[in-house]
């Protein structure tokens, strides 16, 4: 095990990091062209030798986890990254069909996030290993086009980063590599650095500004149902064309005549909830979208919390109201994306303090998980992130034609998963997902609806 180097500083994480603490974010981009791996090596250790908390190893102190970060020089045995690669004897077409269709299954993710990666914080504690990691996989070129595809795979401890903070890495790189200055965090002071957003969030009364959207059902027949439904869950892309997007969107801005600006994520919520539970006979269960959403911005008047530019996770519930499945058949999509919006604009530290006592213990989480009448549906938007999009055109990259968002294993956890990833070059947006085949069935059959509409 290799110690870090003194002096240092030791950064306590917050229990919001804590939370992610045994899974690893994991992100790849499907790319045409051949990856020049020395090339994305030497800006990564730019960025690292300027940005030092990356430099740093995870430990456990009493019962918090924190970042132990080198402040001096490094030593030439210290580890500050991983990079490798390996050699798929296959083309890419033998894991995905080429073109890339609207529904496809998602690439295999041990290609590109390979066991010898840790995948928790215990993992990276116990063998010191560095906290960024890249993985290059190179394909067999295609025999009919001689085209090379490649997978450049991210993998970061989720319980020091989230989604933004992988974001700000790979902007802080793609600068690095075009020569362009980006903003350097300061270095922190040698010593103990506590979480300054417990102390926030224990100290503060925060009260909501606005209302919590509101849904009341009419009464409706039910039908029983016996116990939660058991079905297989895998993981499959599906890919939005541009036209179809912007007919689904322009069509429910005009109907909703909404106060608030209804986003293209409320839109694709909407729709999703809509399509997946429109014929449901089940209509005495309800829906518990869990959305967590970023609350960086909420925070600006506490400047001593830092997470304006912070890579650790500021992430709380959105308040989405339970949404019973009879509600759900009796109102248009345009009625459930206001919803959507109205949850996202009432939004505020009211939700990140709930959040906060939920996670440490002095308030019960909402009901659900073990209420057979309500299904869990985790649906994220991750696509103002701009992760899928970095400009990797100056490692060799020609095209993003795919990305995929480790999903978490919510296929094990027994939850249905829609995470909006971002865009592609032409615009498509792609939605990776965790779902049931009769399930993800609807979201094809549904795209396909808009399609011939248009």
């Amino acid at each position: 095990m290799s110690s870090v180097p003194e002096p240092t500083a030791s950064v306590e994480l917050s229990i919001f990091d804590a939370l992610s603490a045994s899974v690893t974010f994991g992100t790849g981009w499907l790319v045409e062209g051949e990856i020049n791996v020395q090339a994305l090596e030497q800006a990564l250790s730019r960025v690292i030798d300027r940005w030092r908390l990356f430099a740093g190893r995870l430990q456990r102190q009493s019962d918090v986890w924190i970042v132990k970060i080198p402040l001096g020089p490094l030593p030439a045995d210290y580890l500050t990254y991983s990079i490798s690669t390996s050699h798929s004897e296959k083309p890419l077409s033998s894991f995905v069909s080429l073109p890339l269709v609207a529904s496809s299954p998602v690439l295999e993710p041990s290609l590109y996030m390979p066991s010898s990666l840790p995948t928790s914080n215990e993992e990276y504690e116990r063998r010191s290993h560095p906290l960024v990691s890249f993985h290059i996989v190179r394909f067999a070129p295609e025999t009919t086009t001689m085209i090379h595809y490649e997978c450049l795979g991210l993998v970061l401890p989720h319980g020091v980063v989230d989604g933004i903070g992988a974001a700000y890495l790979c902007e802080a790189i793609v600068a690095e590599l075009n020569g362009v200055e980006w903003e350097v965090p300061p270095l922190p002071k040698e010593g103990i650095h506590k979480s300054s957003a417990h102390s926030i969030l224990e100290s503060e009364s925060f009260t909501r500004l606005i209302a919590p959207p509101k849904v009341d059902p009419e009464t409706v027949q039910e039908m029983p149902i016996s116990g939660k439904e058991i079905m297989e869950r895998k993981g499959r892309i599906l890919i939005i064309l541009p036209n179809i997007a912007k007919s689904l969107v322009e069509q429910v801005r005009k109907e909703a005549q909404s106060p608030n600006h209804i986003t293209t994520g409320d839109v694709l919520s909407a729709w999703v909830v809509k399509t997946l539970y429109q014929n449901d006979l089940s209509t005495s269960k309800s829906v518990m979208v869990q959305s967590l959403a970023s609350f960086r911005h909420l925070f600006r008047s506490f400047p001593e919390l830092k997470s304006i530019g912070s890579p650790h996770n500021y992430l709380a519930l959105l308040p989405v109201p339970l949404l019973p499945v009879s509600y759900i058949q009796r109102v248009t999509v345009a009625e459930l994306a206001r919803m959507f919006s109205r949850s996202r604009n009432a939004f505020c530290e009211y939700d990140v303090s709930l959040f906060y006592k939920q996670l440490t213990g002095s308030l019960p989480f909402p009901t659900g998980d073990d209420d057979a009448n309500v299904v869990p549906l985790v649906i994220s938007n991750a696509s103002k992130w701009r992760l899928i999009e970095m400009d990797w055109s100056k490692i060799g990259v020609k095209e993003t034609i795919c990305a995929y968002r480790m999903l978490h294993e919510y296929d094990k956890a027994g939850k249905d998963a829609v995470q909006m990833i971002g865009r592609l070059p032409n615009g498509s947006i792609v939605l990776d997902t965790i779902l049931s085949d009769e399930s993800i069935a609807k979201l094809e059959e549904g795209l396909e609806k808009i399609k011939e509409r248009i």
